[in-house]
């Protein structure tokens, strides 16, 4: 044989290995007779993708899960081959073509955060903060006596628990953190406040007095007065009726219209009516 046949052979033998790697679908070509593992696989021995060459051992290959595919924000699933969108995005389409979308409001699947309005940007989730490091977030703890004046309420110091602001209750605890303000309420630190009819507003609480047997006490005045009259009235019946005194009766009949007169006039200056 030739040299010239000899070098034709090496050449088609070259093509057909070549030809047989760019078709095969867990490697790739990298360069003359070097291959690597495709995405999603490494090499079993080594458990890397380096390149090596084909008449190595290439056959010891393994999935990965978790290693991300360049260019397509898409991460090796659990399962062989199948893959699976990138925290905060989602796959629109054939899931084969692998197009993916970010999607601003999704949970992420490990932290307590949420995607973010801007591609790539994460927010934590209510109560909490990132832990920073390296201009990045590596984990989110709960931080206790965090508040959100939007929602009106503040983390307590029970981690996923909050309390409503002082003055606001919870409409319905168990389904959402609406609040609602609450008129009567006392402020925590001061007690001698109340939460007025007006959101936001406080009032200083009003103490209420008991009933007194004193007709003349300052808040009971008018009422003295008709007690008064109806006792001098009564007077009057009891010495004309019963002792016959028709003096008696006509000065305690006088005494009862004179303490009734009071009493309606100081109805007249409480209603401020002039």
């Amino acid at each position: 044989m030739t040299i010239k046949k000899i070098v034709v052979v090496l050449a088609a033998l070259v093509v057909v290995i070549h030809i047989k790697i760019s078709t095969s679908k867990n490697i790739k070509l990298t360069g003359l007779f070097e291959v690597r593992p495709s995405n999603g696989y490494v090499w079993n021995d080594t458990y890397d993708k380096n390149s090596r060459f084909y008449f190595n051992d290439i056959k010891v290959l393994r999935w990965r899960e978790g290693m991300i595919k360049p260019l397509y924000n898409v991460q090796a699933s659990a399962i062989e081959g199948v893959w699976e969108p990138l925290p905060g995005y989602e796959i629109i389409g054939a899931p084969e073509k692998l197009f993916t979308l970010w999607k601003p409001g999704s949970v992420h699947p490990k932290f307590k955060a949420w995607a973010g309005q801007i591609e790539g940007k994460w927010v934590p989730m209510l109560g909490y903060r990132f832990i920073l490091s390296d201009g990045g977030w590596t984990d989110v703890v709960w931080e206790p006596g965090q508040k959100n004046d939007y929602l009106k309420i503040t983390a307590t110091q029970i981690k996923d628990q909050f309390m409503a602001f002082p003055g606001y209750t919870f409409v319905d605890p168990s389904k959402n953190l609406k609040v609602q303000w609450t008129p009567g309420m006392e402020y925590p630190s001061n007690h001698n406040y109340i939460s007025s009819l007006y959101e936001g507003q406080w009032e200083e609480k009003k103490e209420i007095n008991e009933p007194s047997n004193d007709f003349q006490n300052e808040n009971n005045y008018t009422k003295g007065h008709g007690w008064n009259a109806l006792a001098s009235l009564l007077t009057a019946v009891i010495a004309h009726d019963i002792f016959d005194d028709e003096e008696a009766a006509k000065r305690y009949i006088i005494e009862g219209c004179v303490e009734a007169a009071k009493g309606i006039s100081n109805n007249i200056k409480e209603s401020k009516l002039f």
